[in-house]
């Protein structure tokens, strides 16, 4: 796994996040979309120099994901915690030749020990 010296998390995901109130919270299932998910896809691409968190090839938005490294499924309340943010590449493809999981989906289904 690579060291990532996390970074302060971008001002408009900052603001997305403070824009709670009682009628309406931010949630990474139901509204975190572009363009706030886009600037912290990007945000994350940039202090990991481009490469993946797990396995160190050299990733993109378009060939990558945000994985959370602390669960979403253990730790709901993390979920949109920028510091538990990294970026991963995608692992298995849909289209042949299918590429085997690794990293980040790989993780996902509890096969890998990182």
């Amino acid at each position: 796994m690579k060291h990532i010296k996390k970074s302060q998390e971008p001002e408009k995901f900052i603001k997305w996040k403070a824009l709670e109130n009682d009628d309406w919270k931010p949630n990474w299932d139901d509204n975190f979309q572009t363009p706030e998910k886009a600037v912290v896809h990007d945000a994350l691409l940039k202090e990991q120099g481009y490469i993946c968190c797990y396995c160190g090839m050299r990733i993109t938005r378009t060939t990558s994901h945000i994985e959370h490294l602390k669960p979403r499924s253990t730790y709901p309340n993390l979920a949109l915690e920028y510091t538990n943010l990294i970026a991963s590449c995608q692992g298995e493809s849909e289209e042949p030749p299918t590429v085997p999981v690794h990293c980040g989906h790989k993780k996902s289904i509890g096969t890998m020990k990182i």
